[in-house]
C-alpha cells in the first residue's frame, strides 16, 4: 500500500504534521525550563515568623486579644452547639517581638 502514491503522500503529510507538533511542544518546554532556572526564588516564596497564640497563651492554650473577642467566639460556639472555646489568657499582640 505504501507504493500507492496517494497513500504515501497521506502518510508523509501525517508524519510531517506530527513532527511539527512535537517540535513546537519541545520549544515551549525548553522555554519554560529556561524561565524556571532563571526565576528568583525570593519572588515566589517568603519566610515569615509570626506570633503564635498558642505559644504565648497560658499552658499553651489559645490566647485572646481581649474579652470581647473571647465572648464573640463563645457565642458562636453556643449557636453551633460546640463546647466553649479554650481560654489561654488575654492580651495577644500580633506584631509583638
Amino acid at each position: 500500500m505504501y507504493r500507492n502514491v496517494k497513500v504515501s503522500k497521506a502518510l508523509r503529510a501525517l508524519l510531517n504534521r506530527f513532527r511539527e507538533r512535537y517540535t513546537a511542544d519541545l520549544d515551549e518546554i525548553v522555554d519554560q525550563l529556561v524561565a524556571i532556572t532563571r526565576t528568583d526564588p525570593n519572588a515566589l516564596t517568603q519566610y515569615r515568623r509570626l506570633n503564635c497564640r498558642y505559644c504565648w497563651g497560658e499552658n499553651h492554650l489559645y490566647q485572646w486579644r481581649d474579652m470581647q473577642e473571647f465572648d464573640r467566639a463563645a457565642e458562636k460556639n453556643m449557636k453551633d452547639g460546640k463546647a466553649e472555646p479554650e481560654y489561654g489568657g488575654l492580651g495577644f499582640i500580633e506584631n509583638a517581638d
